[in-house]
């Protein structure tokens, strides 16, 4: 773990304990991958501290940030509008209040445990209960790939909301559902992405790369034809057993 900050004023050492708490206080998460993107994914990053002051070892003044966006914390450029403590603390407090809310719940993106409960097989169907656990997930999984293609673009709260309302879907259907879900997460951001990167250059009238426009049609021909797919994959286990009460 490497703790750095602002080229300003001679670094003093964090404390072990604060360090410890400031890792656990998000579980290694980054507040600003949350905060852009819904991005709950473990990171690689460093301790950084919020004024840039390497020797102000406040917990209030340090935060956990990968890499990239730890980079974007220090640097300082005349011709972007950088990311800003104030930015930083209010993503933070959103990330928190999301954990407080969700608690345990396991997260798009997150390692799965070992000893993760798997649901029975479908050859004999579901029983009711089952059917009505599941049923949300599949509605929630159609319903966002439905928005996708009917918008051509990946909307923030239609990522959000995919990311709680798919959160355990590991535990009603099975590993594979899962890495279905996980993909279609992870294709969204990267829709996401291409899609502000379209917009941007718009807007200054910047020319468009052909790879640019490639790569959004890709990408968009992709959320066409999953939706069938899903519902191949999913309608097995939403058959209800013929013995079930």
């Amino acid at each position: 773990m490497t703790i750095t900050a602002s080229a300003t004023g001679k670094r003093v050492a964090v404390a072990p304990s604060t360090v410890t708490d400031v890792l656990t206080r998000h579980r290694r998460r980054c507040p600003v991958c949350f905060g852009l993107d819904f991005d709950l994914r473990q990171k690689d990053g460093q301790i950084a501290h919020l004024d840039r002051d390497r020797t102000n070892n406040a917990p209030s003044n340090l935060e956990f940030l990968c890499l990239a966006h730890h980079n974007d914390l220090d640097t300082r450029t005349s011709q972007a509008k950088g990311l800003s403590a104030a930015e930083v603390t209010h993503y933070a407090a959103e990330l928190r209040a999301y954990l407080a809310k969700n608690g345990d719940a396991m997260w798009l993106g997150t390692e799965r445990g070992a000893n993760a409960p798997r649901t029975a097989g479908t050859s004999s169907g579901c029983s009711i209960a089952l059917y009505h656990l599941r049923l949300p997930v599949y509605r929630e999984v159609n319903r966002f790939i439905a928005a996708v293609v009917t918008n051509a673009r990946v909307e923030l709260d239609d990522l959000r909301s995919f990311g709680v309302n798919t959160d355990q879907a590991l535990y009603l259907y099975d590993e594979a559902t899962s890495d279905f879900i996980l993909e279609t997460y992870e294709k969204a951001i990267q829709f996401r992405m291409s899609n502000q990167r379209l917009a941007h250059l718009q807007q200054t009238g910047a020319q468009i790369s052909d790879d640019l426009i490639e790569r959004e049609s890709s990408l968009l021909t992709w959320f066409s034809a999953r939706a069938a797919e899903w519902r191949r994959h999913a309608i097995p286990y939403l058959t209800i057993r013929p013995d079930a009460a």
